[in-house]
């Protein structure tokens, strides 16, 4: 597998890099696409074209806003996507050509671990996903590993986030990076459920009400008990949404340092919020794009930054 030029010595390289790569999603996978998804009955996971763009996009906002904090992602960086899920992430990763893996509690990176070794974009002994153990979730790597761990809505999950947070900080190297996104605690729709307020309202009473008046829509062959009852066990079990200074205080507390990078993440970003942060600086409103990043962060997604 070629290496490409390190972005830290060619300011150019890393925009050149992934304009190849969007040529590479936006033809090369329309034209191969029925191919790759006919694969999905090997796997357990659904597999559909969004999920290639949707990696694509992502990885694309993350090496930017890496870049844009003074941090770029050199070519030989050994990167670990926490809670890779179905593995699309690690796969546009290694399709630019870095050395990503993937680490979740349910691996479902069957068809992506597949396509990557089809690709001969791993070498035949990597093991490039391992699964998070359940008894004391640690991460399946030796200390010191990686030069950069991510996730992306990911965190909204994480029960212990004292344990998530030793094991992310063993893992990464001395001065190693880390980046976050997830759903805020007062986001204004809960993203799984699809509720209003069901970050912090998750009682089944609640649900139920809304299962049963304005929610009914969403029902989709359940009764309204079976959707309150399992929407609030999901909720209970599965989601875990701390305030700000929650997620401050476990961050200081094994890294010492911790930065909100909303602002950052929406200049690097793609779709509706970087239309919105063109308009404001077209318009001559720069200056309230902390504002709206500030209450983007509040009610809709954290942003987190923080190194070892």
């Amino acid at each position: 597998m070629g290496v490409p030029p390190d972005p830290a010595s060619d300011t150019r390289s890393l925009s050149s890099r992934l304009c190849v790569s969007r040529s590479f999603y936006d033809l090369e996978f329309r034209n191969q696409i029925g191919r790759h998804v006919r694969m999905e009955s090997l796997t357990s996971a659904v597999v559909n074209e969004s999920d290639f763009q949707a990696a694509h996009e992502n990885v694309q906002r993350q090496l930017k806003l890496f870049a844009e904090l003074g941090v770029p992602v050199g070519s030989d960086a050994v990167i670990l996507d926490f809670g890779c899920g179905k593995g699309n992430t690690v796969y546009a990763y290694r399709k630019l050509g870095y050395k990503a893996f993937g680490v979740d509690i349910e691996l479902r990176s069957s068809f992506f671990e597949q396509l990557l070794r089809q690709e001969g974009l791993c070498t035949p002994d990597e093991e490039i996903f391992r699964s998070i153990t359940t008894d004391d979730h640690a991460i399946p790597f030796d200390a010191d590993s990686f030069d950069y761990v991510v996730s992306s809505v990911v965190f909204e999950h994480v029960q212990d986030y004292s344990r998530a947070l030793s094991e992310i900080r063993r893992v990464l190297k001395q001065g190693g990076k880390s980046f976050h996104s997830f759903p805020s605690r007062y986001t204004l729709v809960e993203p799984h459920v699809h509720v209003p307020f069901a970050t912090v309202i998750r009682n089944y009473a609640y649900l139920y009400l809304w299962f049963s008046t304005l929610g009914r829509t969403q029902l989709k062959g359940r009764s309204v008990k079976e959707a309150a009852s399992s929407s609030s066990a999901f909720l209970k079990n599965s989601t875990n949404y701390l305030t700000k200074k929650q997620i401050v205080q476990h961050v200081n507390t094994h890294f010492g340092n911790i930065e909100f990078v909303g602002k950052q993440l929406w200049k690097n970003s793609t779709g509706r919020y970087k239309i919105l942060y063109d308009l404001l600086s077209k318009f001559g409103f720069i200056k309230a794009v902390p504002l709206a990043a500030f209450l983007h962060s509040a009610f809709g997604r954290r942003s987190i930054f923080f190194v070892k």
